[in-house]
């Protein structure tokens, strides 16, 4: 997988491995928290603040962004997550910082989190920028290679992905925000299902009807609840530390209102309009 750098905020270096301060198990004294995807060595802080309300407290100084940028291309990174204290309010600086890198490193991806999450949640808008730092080389080599696959076979037809969502997007918006398809299978199967087979009525305090899917992916199988109800997309905070595959942090994107768990080799993935 590939080797990313992050650019942060100084005082927190070590957010990634803080995180909220929440255990994912409370009682379970065996639990041991999993590694963050930047390692400690490529993540560095600039002595800059912006308070919550979009004020600048110390402007970001031109020449440490510079210096600390220029470190990360020298340790083999691929791409560079930057994250700034309360950048969700006033994204001048993180902006400042990604004109720095595209100067300094052109054609080293970046991504900031203003773009990616702008909201409030210094981890989560952190952790959310990593996972799609890190998945985005890959994707966009995948989907690059994808697309010319077909094209050599003359496939003219645009190239859509779902995503978690269980909406569609565009290749190009998938490989600048690849974390929006990450666990698109399990929602796809829903969605497949509903549309394939609708649920019969119900009486309203039952609000469900035996409608079940399965899923099947090379590694898992994701059996799915369709409920009578509509599915909405809204904004919720995705735990992933025990369903995600390809990262070990808890993110947020939209997607249906779902829950998600593993028992041994098999997933559910419920959708509802709740």
């Amino acid at each position: 997988m590939p080797r990313i750098g992050l650019l942060g905020t100084k005082g927190f270096l070590d957010i990634l491995q803080i995180r909220n301060l929440r255990l994912p198990r409370l009682y379970d004294l065996a639990w041991d928290k999993p590694l963050p995807l930047v390692e400690r060595y490529l993540r560095r802080t600039l002595d800059e603040r912006v308070d919550t309300r979009g004020a600048i407290v110390r402007p970001l100084n031109p020449e440490e962004a510079t210096r600390e940028i220029d470190r990360l291309p020298a340790e083999g990174v691929e791409a560079i997550a930057v994250c700034l204290l309360n950048s969700f309010a006033d994204p001048a600086h993180e902006q400042q910082l990604r004109d720095l890198i595209t100067a300094r490193a052109p054609g080293l991806p970046c991504c900031i989190s203003s773009d990616v999450l702008p909201e409030i949640g210094e981890y989560e808008r952190t952790s959310t920028t990593v996972v799609n730092t890190y998945v985005l080389p890959v994707v966009a080599r995948y989907l690059a290679t994808l697309q010319a696959h077909l094209a050599a076979r003359g496939i003219a037809a645009p190239l859509r992905l779902m995503q978690s969502n269980g909406g569609l997007t565009t290749a190009a918006d998938a490989a600048e925000r690849p974390m929006n398809i990450v666990e698109s299978g399990p929602a796809s199967g829903v969605v497949g299902a509903r549309q394939r087979h609708p649920p019969a009525p119900a009486p309203r305090l039952f609000r469900t009807t035996p409608r079940l899917a399965r899923n099947q992916g090379a590694a898992s199988s994701g059996p799915g609840h369709v409920t009578t109800r509509p599915p909405h997309h809204r904004g919720i905070r995705l735990d992933l530390r025990r369903a995600a595959r390809v990262h070990r942090d808890p993110r947020r994107f939209r997607q249906h209102n779902s829950r998600r768990a593993r028992p041994y080799a098999g997933e559910r993935h419920t959708m509802s309009g709740k």
